[in-house]
């Protein structure tokens, strides 16, 4: 920690200066919009503080312009450094008093700040430390040009798009732009990436797995995934269910978990809690992307499906690289699965059914792409060939969420030994293969057979439901 004063004649009310490697780069303010670079050859001593903080005057030279490359440029080098390679142990300092929030950004990283001098004005909104509008624009043109986004520049845009900065008509334009190209996977595996940046995390094990589908099909059955999630982990699987409200069916995750009795607004420490003490929680969408409340009004305006509507598989709170995830159609499956070894996944099922489901079906076969020791294999499965029978799509629909709660409760007690109990095991069979519990979907079957008839499974949700509600 260095302690000495700041440059005092500087002409500006604020200085920023971010250290890697030894030296120093030095933001100083204009009131144009833009921020010019500077750098000073040795590192400038300051005192360097992550939060609020004063700062007092010293005697130091002012640094002298080393590029005139504006912020909002792809990348400014000093000495072979990349500006804006901020890592955990960057600090920040001004003249004044500064309030930030630190968010990476490409490549680089953005820095999204508010100033104030030392008799606490506000710096006027033409002076923030980066104005994002250029790099929309070129994004914006490169989208009605029909060209493809870079991870970057992806990843670039969802921030702006999850943030207090993002102009409603603009964020909309490129949401509707990127969808009417087509998403390729690295402009999935940049915005995921963003949106994981983003959000509110837990700490999890190495093999924890998740459920969580993307929805989208229009086919309301009961919970299928949250009904797996829960008899998984009571075969032993560590399980972080990351789920939402329905936009597209009758019950979501969230829903159908508050019908079973189970508290989804704990906090984040409950949370930990809840996965640490029973190998099994709920992560609320909502509590764990707080930055989503920029973006949801502008994806309710717009009012089509827009890259976000495949988010939500792809950035679970607790970091889950083990996943079984559920598409709305045969095209995606590898898609997601590409994306999903872009971003670091270490064994995926990603399924749709030929019935039009988002979950290994009962009813006929269903597509899957699976991602393991770095390769993807494509191929289809039945239920047959699991020892189970084919059963009728409408046997699982429902019309509330009261319906799928008591469709689950008859598959865990037991009463329910239909459809909606065959396809439970199937998926569950998926969560378990991907957990590493079973190698064999077969097997998985079988394990989760045992679960459910042993009163395991109905033991882990009473479980779930009694810890959350003491926890509220």
């Amino acid at each position: 920690m260095l302690d000495s004063p700041l440059p005092k004649n500087t002409n500006t009310p604020g200085v920023l200066f971010l250290q890697k490697s030894g030296k120093i780069i030095v933001t100083r303010g204009e009131r144009t919009g833009k921020r010019r670079l500077f750098a000073n050859p040795k590192p400038v001593p300051g005192n360097f503080a992550e939060n609020r903080h004063n700062t007092p005057g010293g005697d130091y030279p002012t640094p002298k312009p080393a590029k005139n490359r504006s912020i909002n440029s792809e990348a400014a080098l000093h000495g072979g450094n990349t500006f804006a390679a901020l890592m955990d142990c960057a600090k920040v300092c001004s003249r004044g008093q500064v309030t930030q929030e630190l968010y990476p950004l490409g490549g680089q990283y953005r820095r999204n700040m508010q100033w104030a001098d030392a008799s606490e004005k506000s710096i006027p909104e033409s002076s923030r430390l980066l104005n994002p509008k250029p790099i929309m624009i070129e994004l914006l043109q490169k989208l009605l040009r029909g060209e493809n986004l870079s991870f970057d520049e992806a990843r670039e845009m969802i921030l702006w798009i999850m943030s207090e900065e993002a102009v409603p008509v603009k964020a909309a334009a490129l949401l509707a732009l990127l969808q009417a190209k087509g998403t390729i996977p690295d402009e999935m595996a940049g915005a995921a990436s963003a949106m994981r940046e983003r959000a509110m995390k837990i700490r999890a094990p190495e093999n924890v797995i998740d459920t969580c589908s993307t929805g989208g099909n229009g086919i309301s059955t009961f919970n299928i995934s949250t009904c797996a999630a829960i008899i998984a982990a009571a075969a032993g699987a560590v399980v972080a269910k990351h789920g939402n409200r329905s936009n597209t069916r009758t019950s979501g995750s969230a829903e159908v978990l508050e019908m079973l009795g189970v508290n989804i607004g704990m906090g984040m420490a409950g949370v930990q809690q809840c996965l640490d003490q029973l190998g099994l929680c709920f992560c609320y969408a909502v509590n764990h992307h707080p930055a989503m409340r920029f973006a949801g009004p502008i994806r309710k305006e717009l009012g089509v499906p827009t890259v976000f509507n495949l988010l939500g598989p792809l950035t679970n709170p607790a970091g889950a690289k083990r996943q079984l995830i559920g598409v709305p159609n045969q095209a995606l499956t590898r898609t997601m699965a590409e994306v999903l070894k872009r971003l670091g996944a270490k064994q995926v099922l990603v399924v749709h059914g030929e019935d039009g489901l988002c979950e290994l079906t009962m009813s006929g076969a269903t597509f899957v792409a699976e991602l393991r020791d770095g390769e993807i294999r494509e191929y289809t499965i039945t239920p047959e060939e699991l020892g189970l029978e084919r059963g009728d799509l409408d046997a699982i629909r429902i019309t509330e969420a009261e319906e799928s709660a008591a469709t689950i409760r008859g598959i865990l007690s037991g009463t329910e030994q239909g459809p909606a109990r065959t396809i439970a095991l199937m998926n569950t069979a998926g969560a378990l293969l991907v957990s590493g519990v079973t190698d064999d979907l077969k097997a998985g079957v079988t394990l989760a057979t045992e679960a459910v008839d042993s009163g395991k499974a109905q033991a882990k949700l009473n479980a779930l439901v009694e810890f959350t509600q003491q926890a509220a």
